[in-house]
């Protein structure tokens, strides 16, 4: 899906799509009651559009913790342990409380 390098606009925004839906019920549900079948309904998509982005869920999820750990990464680039312990755990909860909040922002 990929145009010149660049993924598709429909393509972004139908992961969009799936991805805010994984994000709702990951906060409603264990993992484990989470259905493809239910996830395309509240994306309001196709299954078959579902597997053109994603293999499973766990792939899904996967793609999602790997950003969330990316992004914590880069906030603590070039801090040392346990020099700098204080100033990681500062930014572990600073991370999460910005999560939070874009994840109530939807």
């Amino acid at each position: 899906m990929a145009i010149s390098g660049k993924e598709d606009l429909r393509a972004r925004r139908t992961r969009a799509f799936i991805r805010k839906a994984f994000e709702e019920m990951i906060c409603e549900m264990d993992y484990e009651q989470i259905s493809i079948k239910e996830l395309t309904k509240r994306a309001n998509i196709n299954r078959k559009t579902f597997y053109l982005h994603y293999n499973s869920l766990d792939d899904l999820l996967r793609e999602m913790q790997n950003e969330l750990a990316q992004a914590f990464i880069q906030r603590t680039k070039g801090l040392e342990r346990p020099r700098d312990l204080d100033k990681i755990t500062r930014e572990f909860f600073l991370s999460h409380e910005e999560l939070g909040k874009s994840l109530e922002g939807r």
